[in-house]
C-alpha cells in the first residue's frame, strides 16, 4: 500500500471522527440537564418549608414530580450551619434521582468576613459527599450577596476579603464533594450595597461557579402583562442580563427562588409564571442547563403557597398548565426509599 493511499485513509478516518465528535457534543448540549423526575427539559424544583410531607401534595398539584428541593441550613453559628437536620426534607427526592439545592452564607451569623471558614466548608463538603449525591447537589454559596439585609453581603470595603472567602469555600466544597455544583446567585436588579458592579464580581469569580442567575420574585414591580415583563426582564442586572452572562460564559442558568407576593401586591402571578416557564424552556432548548425552584411559603410576610395550603389558586393553575404544555421525556422508574428523620432546630431558620 502506497504512502499516499495510507495518508488518504488516515485523513478519512480523522474526518469521520471529527464529525462524530461534533455530533456527540451537540447532542449532549441539546439535552443538557433534563429533569430526572419531572421529564421536563430542565431541573424544576421547589422550597417546601423543609417539610417532606409537602412533596407529594405539591407534585400532585403541579402535575409533575419535583427534580430538586431547596434547603436552608440554620446559620446562627458554625455548629448550626453544620447541623444536618434538613436532610430528611430533601432525601425523598435525592434518593430517587433528584437534586439537592443547599443554600449557605459565606460565614455564620456569629462570624465575619475575616473569620477562617476552612473547617466550615471542609465539613460541609464532607457532609454532602456522605449524605447526598454530590454530582446532583447545587450549593448557593453566599446567595443574595448584593442585599444589605444579608449579613454576609459584599461591599466595596470588604470585597477583597469576601472574594477570598468565596474562593476558599468553593475550593473546599469541590475538594471534599467532588462533582458538586456551585451557584452564583445574587438578587435580581442592581446591588443594594456599596458594591454596584455585581456583574464585575461574577466575571471575577466565573471559574468558581457552574450556575448563575438571580432570585426573582413577582414583587416590585409586579408583572401582569408583556410591557411590565419587558421592563423588568431587560432591566439592569435583570433576568436577561444573567441569561446572557450564562450563555457567554458557558454556565448553567438558575432562578433558585421565584414566586408570587400577594402579601404586598394584588398580582395573580399568572402572566409572570407563564413567562418564566417560557424562558426555562427556551434556554434549555439552546442547550443551557437550567435549574429553577418555586419558593412556596405560606407565612404572612409573603403568603404565596400554591398547594397545601393554596393561597394563589390562579397562579397554581397557571403553573400546572404551563408545565403540562411542555414536551417531556418519560422519567426513569425509581424505587421509593425512606430516610429516618433527623432532629429539627428549635427555631426554624428564616430564608
Amino acid at each position: 500500500m502506497s504512502n499516499k493511499l495510507i495518508a488518504a485513509i488516515v485523513a478519512t478516518f480523522v474526518a469521520i471522527a471529527v464529525v462524530a465528535s461534533v455530533f456527540l457534543v451537540n447532542t449532549e448540549k441539546a439535552n443538557a440537564a433534563p429533569g430526572p423526575r419531572s421529564g421536563l427539559s430542565w431541573l424544576s424544583g421547589a422550597y417546601l418549608e423543609h417539610n417532606a410531607s409537602k412533596i407529594v401534595p405539591y407534585e400532585n398539584g403541579r402535575g409533575k414530580k419535583l427534580d430538586a428541593i431547596v434547603v436552608f441550613p440554620a446559620r446562627e453559628s458554625q455548629s448550626a450551619l453544620l447541623n444536618t437536620w434538613w436532610l430528611s426534607s430533601v432525601t425523598p427526592v435525592t434518593n430517587n434521582g433528584g437534586w439537592a439545592v443547599v443554600t449557605v452564607p459565606l460565614w455564620a451569623q456569629d462570624q465575619n468576613v475575616n473569620t477562617d471558614t476552612t473547617t466550615l466548608f471542609r465539613t460541609l463538603g464532607q457532609q454532602i459527599q456522605s449524605n447526598l449525591p454530590a454530582s446532583r447537589t447545587i450549593v448557593r454559596v453566599g446567595w443574595e450577596m448584593n442585599l444589605p439585609g444579608q449579613y454576609w453581603n459584599v461591599t466595596t470595603g470588604n470585597r477583597t476579603a469576601w472574594v477570598a472567602r468565596y474562593k476558599n469555600a468553593v475550593n473546599l466544597l469541590r475538594q471534599y464533594a467532588p462533582g458538586v455544583k456551585i451557584a452564583f446567585n445574587p438578587n435580581e436588579g442592581p446591588s443594594q450595597t456599596s458594591l454596584s458592579d455585581i456583574g464585575g464580581l461574577a466575571t471575577e469569580l466565573k471559574a468558581y461557579f457552574d450556575y448563575v442567575g438571580p432570585d426573582y420574585y413577582n414583587w416590585y414591580n409586579q408583572v401582569d402583562n408583556q410591557t411590565q415583563w419587558n421592563a423588568r426582564y431587560a432591566a439592569s442586572y435583570g433576568v436577561k442580563y444573567w441569561e446572557d452572562f450564562a450563555r457567554a460564559n458557558g454556565k448553567g442558568f438558575t432562578i433558585p427562588e421565584w414566586g408570587g407576593a400577594p402579601a404586598v401586591n394584588n398580582s395573580t402571578g399568572v402572566f409572570y409564571t407563564q413567562k418564566l416557564v417560557e424562558r426555562f424552556a427556551a434556554l434549555s432548548a439552546e442547550g443551557i442547563p437550567v435549574m429553577e425552584a418555586h419558593f412556596n411559603e405560606p407565612d404572612s410576610y409573603i403568603r404565596n403557597s400554591l398547594w397545601n395550603p393554596q393561597q394563589m389558586p390562579a397562579m397554581a393553575t397557571a403553573l400546572r398548565n404551563a408545565l403540562a404544555a411542555q414536551t417531556t421525556t418519560t422519567p426513569p422508574t425509581t424505587v421509593p426509599t425512606t430516610t429516618p428523620p433527623t432532629t429539627n432546630p428549635t427555631t426554624p431558620p428564616t430564608c
